[in-house]
């Protein structure tokens, strides 16, 4: 009894120094590479649809199969919204890049991301310039230039700047930032609507 009464005072004594357990775990990952495929219709604009759609989607399979022997590979599509998983079939109808980078940059916060390589036309006609969005990516980017290289003529907004609150009835400023490619000697019209009425109307 006197063996156990000496024991038990020893424990009761011990934990009341409070003593400190650590405990360590070690859990080895794989670098990340992800790769995001642009699925929007300007890909296949430049009129090889039947490359893209057959042998452009073996190609990267091989590319991932190759990756996936040292890394731990994602991936991704992007057009009009960003989805997990590859899509070929190059139907999308916008394309927002800016919005692929941020929610990459969001998802990927911490973790040992090797690079990521874009697979795009860098054709995009919403969200900010992609340009922006790449400043702020902690891993490298390689990209996949796709389509055609040739400039085809094009004009299109590029960006609204407009104050963050108007008051009801009171007039405020609005710059739009247009961009024309090849578009020179040419003319076209710039309105803004309003409720199907148009307010502003100018000829570029």
């Amino acid at each position: 009894m006197s063996a156990i009464r000496a024991v038990v005072v020893f424990f009761l004594a011990f934990m009341l120094l409070s003593p400190f357990f650590r405990s360590t775990s070690k859990r080895v990952e794989d670098p990340v590479i992800i790769i995001a495929q642009d699925n929007s219709l300007s890909v296949t604009a430049s009129g090889d649809t039947s490359f893209y759609k057959q042998e452009y989607p073996k190609l990267m399979n091989d590319l991932v199969t190759e990756l996936g022997r040292d890394f731990e590979v994602q991936l991704y599509s992007l057009g009009q919204s960003f989805r997990e998983g590859i899509s070929y079939d190059f139907s999308d109808k916008q394309t927002n890049i800016s919005e692929a980078l941020t929610e990459l940059n969001s998802r990927y916060l911490n973790r040992n991301v090797g690079a990521l390589i874009l697979a795009s036309d860098g054709i995009f006609n919403q969200g900010v310039h992609p340009h922006y969005a790449l400043e702020f990516l902690p891993f490298p980017v390689y990209t996949l230039a796709l389509g055609d290289t040739i400039p085809v003529r094009d004009a299109a907004i590029v960006n609204v700047t407009h104050n963050r609150i108007a008051y009801l009835e009171n007039t405020f400023p609005v710059e739009i930032h247009v961009r024309g490619v090849l578009c020179n000697g040419m003319n076209t019209n710039l309105r803004i609507i309003k409720n199907g009425v148009v307010i502003f109307s100018e000829r570029i």
